[in-house]
């Protein structure tokens, strides 16, 4: 019986060779990959379920690859790729194969996109995919799936700081003396990091270079007060002017998080700062003004 993914795969393969033309080992790489493909189909009764829906999850292998007792090996990934479920499914004496499972639990908790892989012999593989509305359903819990942004002020700045995180960002604040980003983040599960993009302009770590220059140093990171040497950091693709942190969470719940760099933004003038300065200058022209008065008197 021809399915639609055999089919699928068929008229790909057409397409590939008139493409290619008559190049043999091409055309034979085509071939393989379109045999492997078909010798393992993997599906699921739904494209999409929700909280306490039972997964089910069926397949055939082909009959010339067929070993018996030879298991079917299944993974679930969830929408950032960790994998969620892992199991063995023995398939029947026809070569057709069926698994169910319950949805949620401590790790199947997030919205999105899940994958199923399965493996069989080492050698053969099939995808599928399906949405699951997790018990994250709500924007605290979206943030680790979609992400979010907390929009930070900072005199009359506005800085959008984009992260990921189980839970959410409560608050957040710059400590201008002390070259510190504070943040208060509520945590659904420390099993997912804090992922953050902080605007060099805001805040950065910097150190000298052996010509004399500056390049960039290492934050700084406290949770909680203690040490976190559990901090990762990528180049963000295309944002030159972000640093990008992956920082392990300490517990589930409240986490205080300290970023501490060498320098933040300059232009920043604190309002204490503001109202000295202006006392001060106010002084000095007072000051200034009685001098002349005298000058005139005499």
């Amino acid at each position: 019986m021809l399915t639609q993914s055999k089919l699928l795969i068929l008229v790909l393969s057409g397409v590939l060779a008139f493409l290619i033309g008559p190049d043999k080992d091409a055309l034979a790489v085509i071939e393989d990959v379109a045999v492997l493909e078909m010798k393992l189909v993997v599906r699921t009764d739904s494209p999409e379920y929700s909280l306490g829906d039972e997964v089910v999850i069926f397949g055939t292998i082909a009959n010339d690859i067929l070993t018996p007792g030879q298991p079917v090996v299944l993974f679930v990934h969830d929408p950032l790729g960790a994998i969620v479920r892992s199991d063995l499914v023995i398939p029947y004496s026809n070569g057709s194969f069926w698994y169910e499972m319950p949805t949620g639990g401590e790790l199947m908790r997030y919205s999105g996109g899940y994958k199923i892989v399965a493996n069989y012999a080492e050698q053969y593989r099939a995808e599928t995919t399906f949405d699951f509305s997790g018990s994250d359903a709500g924007e605290d819990g979206n943030c680790i799936v979609f992400g979010c942004i907390y929009e930070l002020h900072v005199g009359n700045k506005t800085f959008e700081i984009n992260y990921r995180i189980s839970g959410s960002i409560q608050n957040m604040t710059l400590n201008v003396e002390a070259n510190t980003l504070e943040i208060e983040a509520l945590v659904i599960s420390k099993t997912y990091p804090l992922q953050i993009l902080l605007p060099r302009e805001l805040i950065d770590a910097t150190e000298p270079d052996v010509d004399g220059s500056l390049r960039d140093g290492n934050f700084t990171v406290l949770i909680n007060g203690l040490n976190q040497e559990h901090v990762i950091e990528r180049e963000p693709l295309d944002l030159p002017d972000d640093r990008d942190l992956t920082i392990e969470m300490l517990q589930d719940g409240e986490n205080r998080v300290e970023i501490v760099g060498t320098r933040v933004i300059p232009e920043f003038v604190s309002p204490a700062m503001t109202i000295l300065a202006t006392t001060v200058a106010g002084l000095i022209l007072w000051t200034r003004g009685k001098v002349r008065k005298k000058d005139y008197a005499r």
